[in-house]
């Protein structure tokens, strides 16, 4: 049998009961809208580039406006990279080791001369590239040819990690 006419909405319904298995519903954190950043997509795309004697490093993404963010976009890119299987131990074997902001990964800091790129002092986050027992040149192309290794070794997560973060390594 069909209804017809008018319902009334303010009438009260009780609710349905809740189910034991849906359990209690989950309690949202509130959110600081002062941290929310609303012009992030409105930003325009700028662009680093490292060079080397044998390659070079481009990192394209809004989040960069001077190389230090460039430099911290390269660093953060290669932490995700480390978060992966094996990710660590690769470039350990390699001897290049980087830090942002306190965290340290990669090769583990030597005695001896090392070479590489840094963030000024007193910038903050700190953000350092270092190639322990070789020359920045040397250093410099093994990265490169890491990061062009990364999409065959690594499938699409690595290729997405790249993209995600706008490091696109060139050779020479």
């Amino acid at each position: 049998m069909s209804t017809k006419g008018i319902l009334d909405p303010w009438r009260v319904v009780d609710s349905a009961p809740s189910t034991p298995e849906s359990g209690p519903r989950p309690v949202r954190e509130r959110m600081n809208v002062g941290d929310v950043d609303r012009d992030e997509d409105l930003r325009v795309a700028n662009r680093s580039v490292f060079r080397s004697a044998h390659g070079s490093i481009e990192v394209h993404s809004a989040r960069v406006a001077s190389a230090d963010d460039a430099l911290r976009e390269l660093v953060a890119c290669l932490f995700e990279l480390t978060d992966q299987a094996g990710g660590d131990a690769a470039f350990a074997d390699l001897g290049i080791g980087f830090s942002l902001g306190g965290r340290v990964g990669g090769a583990t800091p030597q005695e001896g001369a090392f070479s590489g790129l840094a963030t000024p002092r007193g910038a903050a986050p700190a953000a350092s590239l270092n190639f322990y027992g070789q020359p920045y040149d040397s250093g410099f192309l093994r990265l490169v040819r890491h990061l062009g290794a990364v999409r065959p070794h690594r499938g699409a997560i690595g290729e997405t990690i790249l993209k995600r973060r706008g490091v696109t390594p060139l050779l020479r």
